[in-house]
């Protein structure tokens, strides 16, 4: 065999195997193998109406938050299913861990107001008093109370009120996590919250 035909060889061999090589089929990697897959939020971010930034935000999402994705990846945002239909950024987002155990609480009752709102924060936000409110519990509600390892209520005193820190994963919120309430005015006597009958 010539040089020449070793040449006409090789190059025929490499081809083929070129050839070969490029008709080898290529797994997409489609949206669906992330459909249904929890993620958490790793600081609190908005829910969006539609793929875009510029959209309306339909809710935000507190830190360590569980979505459920329902779509592809695209310009940074993804579908969620789950807490509500949106979209979210994909940057905020990270691998859901096994949620932290509930927390100690104790049974309190709404009697002394009609409506007490649930804040994210024990504060009432200047020129929006309702942009950080997570629900609302109605009078003769059960609500129940975040006890400190101590057995002490978790509180707060902010804006002339004292609040204390509600489990927001039990009725009437069911939303994960917890939230503030306030229980009265500093200084005042009346509590917001009594201990619920036995």
């Amino acid at each position: 065999m010539t040089i020449t035909q070793c040449l006409r060889n090789i190059t025929l061999t490499f081809s083929l195997g070129a050839i070969a090589l490029v008709s080898l089929p290529v797994q997409a990697q489609t949206s669906d193998s992330l459909v249904g897959q929890c993620r958490a939020a790793n600081r609190p971010t908005p829910i969006f109406s539609g793929a875009s930034t510029l959209t309306t935000a339909l809710r935000i999402i507190a830190v360590n938050e569980q979505v459920t994705l329902a779509g592809e990846a695209q310009d940074g945002l993804i579908a969620i299913s789950k807490p509500i239909q949106g979209y979210v950024q994909t940057g905020v987002l990270k691998a859901c861990t096994t949620p932290p155990p509930p927390p100690r609480t104790s049974c309190r009752l709404l009697e002394n107001a009609s409506v007490a709102n649930v804040r994210r924060e024990p504060n009432i936000p200047e020129g929006n008093g309702n942009a950080n409110v997570i629900g609302q519990a109605l009078r003769g509600d059960r609500v129940y109370v975040v006890l400190k390892p101590s057995g002490s209520v978790s509180s707060a005193v902010a804006d002339g009120y004292n609040w204390v820190e509600i489990d927001t994963n039990r009725a009437p919120f069911n939303r994960p996590g917890t939230g503030w309430m306030f229980n009265s005015r500093v200084g005042s006597s009346t509590s917001n919250l009594v201990f619920c009958p036995n």
